[in-house]
């Protein structure tokens, strides 16, 4: 029994890592975020020469939501994955539900506070669809998989 809970323990502080990992790079002030994303970008425009038609900055800016809709959708992953294995089924879909609402908008709220950094509503909007992305592509491996087990190929 005790080891199940440390089990539980482990999952849900990756969890949390992973969350302050993202809070972490919301911290990050304007000039260092917008470095740090530039650079990537630039990267990847360079390599991608089809792109050379579209402007640099429009190219930045969908990178920059991009990272905002992934790293949320691995959120989404991590804690539909830890809450159906350590929460009562009844309790499952609330904890997932709260974590997909208050954690973009405390997110987004950081960056409120942090130079050179600003709040929109509209990239809560993205880490929320992000989040529910990667709800909904773990919960249909796992129903796919869950069918696999019974035998069920229909």
């Amino acid at each position: 029994m005790l080891k199940k809970y440390r089990k539980h323990i482990l999952l849900w502080l990756i969890v949390i890592l992973y969350t302050l990992w993202i809070f972490h790079n919301s911290m990050q002030t304007g000039n260092t975020s917008a470095h740090l994303s530039q650079g990537i970008s630039y990267q990847i425009y360079t390599k991608l020469t089809f792109l050379h038609g579209l402007p640099f900055q429009t190219f930045h800016t969908f990178i920059r939501k991009l990272a905002h809709f992934s790293e949320y959708a691995l959120l989404g992953i991590l804690v539909s994955l830890v809450s159906k294995q350590t929460l009562p089924t009844r309790y499952q879909h609330i904890i997932i539900l709260v974590w997909m609402i208050l954690i973009p908008f405390m997110d987004e709220g950081i960056q409120y506070f942090t130079p050179g950094r600003s709040c929109e509503l509209r990239d809560c909007f993205i880490d929320m669809s992000g989040y529910a992305f990667g709800w909904f592509l773990q919960s249909t491996i796992h129903h796919f998989i869950q069918r696999q087990k019974r035998g069920c190929n229909d």
